[in-house]
């Protein structure tokens, strides 16, 4: 599906933005970066660890999923992209201070957002409207042994990516009929799960090489 194939790789990841660095030769000769995955869960005191790499000088850039985060709220609706990127500035006993936006979140609230697998959700009015502009978009997830570099990822079919989509465009339908016979309808399936080219965890920049590589990695949680 072709909404799918983009959504998939639109999100930036670690790599991406190191790779946007790199272009810069004023930053990209003396400043280094390294990515911490959070996932599987790792087994660390959040504010501990960014406290030593922000007294040293770095800067941590969080990916984070938002929509995994309030999808388990209640009256979640998506509206924006999955991922986003957000600049950790400082760290107190009551939190940690983050820009895009600036606000103070709970060390609770930000492992919670890190900790997630490579998901993208996309919201169930968007593949209706795909479909509708292009019905033959499913194609390539109807394939079997697609051998596109997206698709050939084996979790489009581990995920029922193509049962979720006919899941929605069947409810979407249903809607339809029902409206036309003033029957009240609410379809259950608000937004379609997707493979993520990004994943969660914190990007480190630092002039310190050395720090950066010599640095041991997150072990996972027990």
């Amino acid at each position: 599906m072709k909404i799918n194939n983009r959504k998939s790789e639109a999100d930036m990841s670690a790599n991406d933005l190191h790779e946007n660095l790199l272009q810069y030769s004023e930053y990209s000769s003396h400043i280094h970066c390294r990515f911490f995955p959070f996932w599987p869960p790792r087994d660390v005191d959040l504010l501990q660890w960014l406290s030593h790499w922000i007294k040293q000088g770095a800067l941590p850039i969080a990916i984070m999923n938002m929509y995994h985060y309030h999808s388990q709220k209640i009256n979640f609706y998506c509206t924006s992209s999955s991922w986003q990127h957000r600049i950790i500035y400082g760290v107190e006993p009551r939190g940690i201070y983050l820009m895009n936006p600036i606000q103070i979140q709970s060390p609770q609230q930000i492992y919670e957002q890190l900790t997630v697998d490579s998901i993208t959700y996309i919201i169930r009015q968007e593949i209706v409207q795909r479909y509708n502009q292009s019905p033959m978009c499913l194609t390539p997830l109807a394939i079997n042994n697609n051998k596109s570099r997206l698709f050939s990822d084996t979790r489009w079919r581990t995920m029922n990516v193509l049962g979720q989509v006919v899941n929605v465009l069947r409810e979407d339908r249903q809607l339809n009929e029902n409206e036309t016979r003033n029957i009240p309808y609410r379809p259950t399936v608000t937004h379609v799960r997707i493979p993520s080219t990004c994943s969660s965890g914190i990007l480190i920049f630092s002039k310190d090489y050395n720090q950066l590589i010599n640095a041991i990695d997150l072990p996972l949680r027990q």
